[in-house]
């Protein structure tokens, strides 16, 4: 079979044509012929020059290879931010969609109540949440608005839960602590953005705000509420 290809193909100048050196022989292997030009591509030399390993060869300039190496080490960094992004996705249909609002603040009061302790009560986290998607409506890009909503949602929530539950848990100490986390929570968030903007890409950095500034609003979640009495109201 391989004599009738040779045969068929040219004889001896056969493209696969090959004569087997004899034992001691050393095997000689033509030069190639083929070498990347100045752009970077592969293409056949002219001349029939062989391609020199040792030949230094300029694909892109120094600038661009600086460049390319720091957006490979900002991506790599990036994956670091990767559970953020969940978050961020949260908080962004948090406008969009009850079902997420509605987890969001069922969510957060879930983890706040493992983390005081007791026993866990499911029809608080299911206020919570309706709460959440009561209030989502509301939520701007305004600061001074979002206090009066985060005021207004504690407050609310606890008003709501002290008669579910016949507790006497204060009102103003949790609007209280709703506007002052509501309130403060964009600038934590826009402060772990620019802690890490030099290291990651532009849409990591924007996860860790959102993220951040989504928790720092929720953080009353894990705080227990004193009653009226000790409140002194």
């Amino acid at each position: 079979m391989v004599s009738f290809i040779i045969n068929n193909t040219g004889g001896a100048d056969s493209p696969y044509h090959w004569e087997v050196p004899k034992q001691g022989e050393p095997v000689l292997i033509p030069p190639q012929t083929i070498r990347p030009n100045s752009k970077g591509e592969l293409g056949v030399a002219a001349a029939g020059m062989p391609f020199n390993m040792h030949e230094p060869v300029d694909l892109i300039s120094p600038e661009e290879q600086q460049r390319a190496q720091h957006q490979l080490t900002m991506g790599i960094a990036s994956f670091a931010t990767g559970p953020f992004f969940l978050t961020n996705i949260v908080r962004d249909q948090t406008k969009k969609g009850v079902a997420t609002a509605f987890s969001v603040g069922a969510g957060f009061d879930a983890a706040g109540q493992m983390v005081q302790g007791g026993e866990y009560r499911p029809a608080q986290s299911l206020i919570t949440g309706t709460v959440a998607v009561i209030a989502a409506p509301y939520v701007s890009t305004k600061t001074a608005g979002n206090i009066a909503v985060g005021a207004t949602a504690a407050g609310g929530n606890t008003a709501v839960q002290n008669t579910f539950y016949q507790e006497d848990r204060s009102v103003p100490v949790s609007a209280g602590m709703g506007a002052v986390f509501t309130g403060v929570a964009p600038f934590f968030g826009q402060g772990a953005s620019n802690l890490i903007q030099p290291y990651v890409q532009p849409s990591a950095a924007n996860a860790v705000k959102n993220a951040t500034q989504t928790t720092v609003e929720n953080i009353p979640s894990f705080i227990r509420l004193p009653d009226n009495l000790e409140a002194g109201k």
